[in-house]
């Protein structure tokens, strides 16, 4: 959820927004292109560092050998 909200927040959606209301398709299209071309992953792993979690690759192996330590429970 907090990855969704700095999403939400770091993209220039009034931009966005005053394109397609203006039916300005040049905007508009520049303005999505600046949004796909935004950092959020860096943003992100920032944020999890100072928080001390793991992102990207550590999450998946730390996620990784959780579920293996807990597949043969029941």
């Amino acid at each position: 959820m907090q990855k969704a909200l700095l999403r939400g927040l770091l993209m220039p959606l009034s931009q966005l927004k005053m394109a397609e209301d203006s039916l300005d398709v040049t905007t508009k299209l520049t303005a999505k292109e600046d949004i796909e071309n935004m950092p959020f992953g860096a943003v992100w792993a920032e944020f999890s560092a100072r928080e001390n979690a793991l992102v990207g690759a550590a999450l998946t192996k730390e996620l990784d050998r959780y579920q293996q330590s807990v597949s043969g429970r029941e």
